[in-house]
């Protein structure tokens, strides 16, 4: 599972693998501001501290955002994600790079109240967490490949026809997840 923007990456360089499946049409990563804030779009970043992770595709996403706005990369102060929004909440970043499904619940859990700059209204839209698989191999085993993408998109219509038992599955494999937050 690779997002796309990584796996664009990876065939221009020459890495023979194909998207099977796409789970995610909408890439989760979003951009948070504090609701009081006076960041409002990216224009507003100049001058401010950013979040990103390093190589993956939230920094591609906020790169090709700040391109796209006219936005010079030197304009902004960019920090790595400390993989959580902490420091975002304590007010030593302006924008924290985020998943929208989980850390605007963990904002909200601690009563912070944040805005969501969605990369999609900018037209950034790529798609996440999809399936790859190396070509020489589709095309020697097209009925494995065909069977591991039907058996995943089944998993994911039973996790969502039946979410009570998919956050019980997903939280006994890892007892430090949030059940809440799934």
């Amino acid at each position: 599972i690779w997002t796309a923007d990584s796996i664009l990456t990876a065939q221009s360089k020459g890495m023979p693998i194909t998207i099977v499946a796409a789970i995610y049409r909408k890439d989760p990563n979003v951009l948070l501001v504090k609701a009081d804030s006076p960041i409002r779009g990216p224009k507003d970043f100049v001058g401010k501290t950013i979040t990103t992770v390093r190589g993956r595709a939230t920094e591609t996403l906020l790169l090709a955002l700040l391109d796209k706005e006219g936005i010079a990369v030197n304009a902004v102060k960019i920090e790595p994600f400390p993989f959580t929004i902490q420091s975002f909440l304590d007010g030593k970043v302006d924008v924290s790079a985020a998943y929208v499904y989980d850390h605007v619940y963990q904002a909200k859990k601690q009563s912070a109240q944040v805005r969501v700059i969605d990369y999609g209204d900018y037209g950034l839209n790529f798609y996440s967490d999809c399936l790859i698989v190396n070509n020489d191999y589709a095309k020697n085993h097209p009925e494995v490949v065909k069977a591991v993408v039907q058996a995943t998109l089944q998993g994911w219509r039973e996790a969502l026809a039946n979410p009570a038992e998919a956050i019980n599955a997903v939280c006994a494999v890892d007892k430090g997840l949030d059940r809440e937050a799934q």
